[in-house]
């Protein structure tokens, strides 16, 4: 009951502050996030002509966030602060979030690392690999890709493909 509770004031609060459209420009770019969010978990993507397709039903969005709520920004936002700006600033905010903690899973010939955070933007940095390999390996020398997988929002599991033993590191992300 304490967590819905908690839950519930927060949705409360953040409608009852300004509209997102009300907001000055400057606020918007500074609360400004890329995030990522599977398209089918949306009722209507109508909204947002912006997004950019990831993979899958994976699509990038534009967010608003406050420390009550994250709101995915609308075309008519997008529009009149500029998409260009929005996706600078909101990837400025993603790599100055903390980043959280690793966890390397090992098993046998499989190894891969795991980017656990408390943000709910974690999994968005997926759009910002390169950043994450620059962290963990200190270079983001990954010549024949990465392997990714999102769990959730909270987490971003990656493997550096460089030989055969990604084979059953597919098979181990899965599980």
């Amino acid at each position: 009951p304490a967590i819905v509770g908690d839950h519930v004031a927060r949705m409360i609060r953040a409608r009852q502050g300004p509209e997102l459209t009300e907001l000055p420009r400057e606020e918007i770019l500074e609360h400004a996030y890329i995030r990522v969010v599977a398209a089918t978990s949306l009722p209507d993507l109508s909204g947002f002509g912006y997004r950019r397709e990831v993979v899958g039903d994976l699509v990038e969005l534009l967010a608003f966030d406050t420390p009550d709520a994250v709101v995915l920004m609308p075309d008519e936002v997008v529009s009149r602060v500029g998409v260009d700006d929005l996706r600078a600033a909101g990837v400025h905010n993603l790599l100055t979030e903390p980043f959280g903690g690793i966890e390397w899973l090992e098993s046998g010939d499989v190894r891969f690392g795991v980017v656990a955070g408390e943000s709910v933007h974690t999994a968005s940095r997926i759009l910002t690999v390169d950043d994450v390999l620059r962290r963990v390996h200190g270079e983001p020398d990954a010549p024949h890709g990465t392997l990714l997988a999102i769990p959730y929002r909270h987490q971003l599991a990656f493997h550096v493909v460089r030989d055969a033993s990604v084979l059953p590191t597919v098979e181990a992300m899965v599980r």
